[in-house]
């Protein structure tokens, strides 16, 4: 398993430039809010009354590829124009930075510096945890392993590197309840701590590229 982690990282900081997409110039730690085409995606988008269904972590390497690492599926990478493609169709993805990392732009050190450990905090303590099908925060496997959905993994990677924690939120599902007790035949979190892809674009603490 080492020795995986160790070829992970080295693909992270040694593969050639892919250029970006999106028109702005993107960093480790910004998130992308896209908006998925699947009837899951509409009723969550309906829920938060906003256009956004899914969310990413950017990770940068050292020669300026740009990946996506996403909670979907199972926690892993994927190229920005494979994360992107995903958009729906006159939908936009929406990149956001947080306010803290923005402000350390004058100290481009301690900016490397915590990126560099989000990067190895992600391969190290990240990378393959499975998909959370139940958006419950703090969910774990019989054998202890935790379950994250896509804004749970991101806020926690983050959270690992900044002064100022992303704190969880009640969660809501009262627009569409019938279809939510269906989805969740354990029962609807209502109420429960979690985080939406809309909760990064609502936030005071990120700004909108």
């Amino acid at each position: 398993m080492r020795w995986i982690l160790a070829l992970l990282m080295l693909v992270l900081m040694e593969t050639p430039a892919w250029g970006s997409p999106l028109g702005v110039e993107l960093q480790t730690g910004d998130v992308i809010l896209l908006s998925l085409d699947c009837y899951e995606c509409r009723m969550i988008e309906d829920e938060t009354q906003t256009r956004f269904s899914h969310s990413g972590l950017v990770i940068v390497d050292s020669r300026e590829q740009v990946f996506v690492a996403e909670a979907l599926g199972d926690v892993h990478h994927v190229p920005l124009a494979d994360f992107i493609a995903r958009s729906s169709p006159g939908r936009p993805p929406v990149v956001m930075r947080l306010r803290e990392l923005q402000s350390l732009q004058p100290t481009p050190s301690e900016l490397k510096r915590r990126q560099q450990d989000l990067i190895r905090r992600y391969v190290n303590h990240f990378v393959g945890l499975p998909f959370d099908s139940d958006y419950r925060w703090n969910n774990f496997t019989s054998d202890g392993v935790e379950l994250l959905y896509c804004s749970e993994f991101i806020v926690k990677l983050l959270n690992e590197i900044l002064e100022k924690p992303i704190q969880a939120k009640p969660m809501s599902f009262k627009r569409n309840w019938e279809y939510w007790q269906k989805h969740f035949p354990q029962g609807v979190p209502e109420g429960l701590p979690g985080y939406s892809p809309a909760d990064f674009y609502q936030s005071p603490l990120m700004i909108r590229l």
